[in-house]
């Protein structure tokens, strides 16, 4: 059985065409801050980070990044996030 932790061997390894360039997914890990010190409190957290998201998402555009967000609900949930991302993913230049 292969041993995932091995190097693969020569002949396994994968061979692409000189055209098909660089490849790599950039995930963003979006989540409500709150504050790990004090008890769990389902209203006791911030987004303040969201309208930052866009300063990001130019940035991404301007290498010509597609990156997918990984958010949770409280942000999923925020018109601020719909205000900051909703066109970028409408037209396809960010996933979700």
């Amino acid at each position: 059985m292969p041993n995932m932790l091995e190097v693969p061997k020569s002949p396994d390894f994968v061979r692409f065409h000189a055209d098909f360039g660089q490849r790599f997914i950039v995930t963003v890990d979006t989540e409500e801050e709150f504050d790990w010190s004090k008890p769990f409190d389902r209203s006791g957290h911030g987004l303040s980070h969201v309208p930052r998201l866009g300063k990001f998402q130019q940035f991404c555009e301007g290498c010509g990044i597609v990156p997918v967000y990984l958010i949770d609900f409280p942000v999923a949930s925020d018109p601020l996030t719909v205000e900051v991302l909703g066109e970028a993913i409408s037209a396809g230049r960010a996933e979700v």
